[in-house]
């Protein structure tokens, strides 16, 4: 989004293009301070949402086990001070809830994987490490559930700026 803003998406495809137009968008205004990132993210998110459901509303009721959760991590550093704001829908529900952020890593609920991450986690290993395991356990789990798919990305935020420690 900036030198010092990313966004990240899970949960619905569309999301993607969303946070893609949005990077165009904060781009061509020239943003780069947070809040006023986060204020145009919001409002575009919210907004880009809508108009999708709107198009797509008579395939979700002719399909409606298809996953209907959304959610956008926008994070970001203002000199020192760390941002992180989340937002969702569940059930696609507008506008986009904001969620309490805590760090935290998500992967599938998968009792496997999960115990292998803990192990993982229990050898305090680089963050480099983990990102390649879940970028791994993903591609795996990508292959036999069809809810699971591409593109992954890990990225690290820290006041130096955002950088992709993996992706597939």
């Amino acid at each position: 989004m900036g030198r010092q803003t990313c966004i990240a998406v899970s949960g619905l495809r569309a999301g993607l293009r969303f946070c893609q137009e949005l990077q165009r968008r904060v781009a061509a205004c020239r943003l780069e301070d947070f809040a006023s990132i986060r204020a145009v993210a919001e409002s575009y998110l919210n907004s880009s949402y809508a108009r999708f459901l709107a198009r797509n509303r008579a395939w979700y009721e002719a399909h409606p086990e298809a996953p209907k959760v959304l959610c956008f991590i926008l994070a970001g550093y203002t000199g020192a001070d760390q941002h992180v704001v989340v937002w969702e829908s569940s059930g696609h529900r507008l506008p986009l809830a904001e969620v309490p952020a805590e760090p935290v890593l998500t992967v599938p609920r998968v009792l496997g994987l999960e115990a292998r991450l803990a192990r993982l986690q229990a050898q305090d290993p680089p963050l480099a490490e983990v990102a390649l395991f879940c970028l791994g356990a993903l591609q795996r789990l990508a292959e036999r559930e069809e809810t699971v798919g591409r593109p992954f990305q890990v990225a690290v935020l820290s006041e130096p700026g955002c950088w992709i420690l993996g992706q597939s």
